[in-house]
């Protein structure tokens, strides 16, 4: 697991993990974090 990351997505329903799926397929690292 990277120890920096280039998006922090707050929270995993429908819109972040829709956020988080874009930035990931344009090569950024992202990290989800939730309750």
């Amino acid at each position: 697991m990277p120890k920096s990351y280039d998006v922090i997505v707050v929270g995993s329903g429908i819109a972040g993990l829709s956020f988080a799926l874009k930035v990931a397929e344009a090569g950024q690292r992202v990290a989800i974090i939730t309750k």
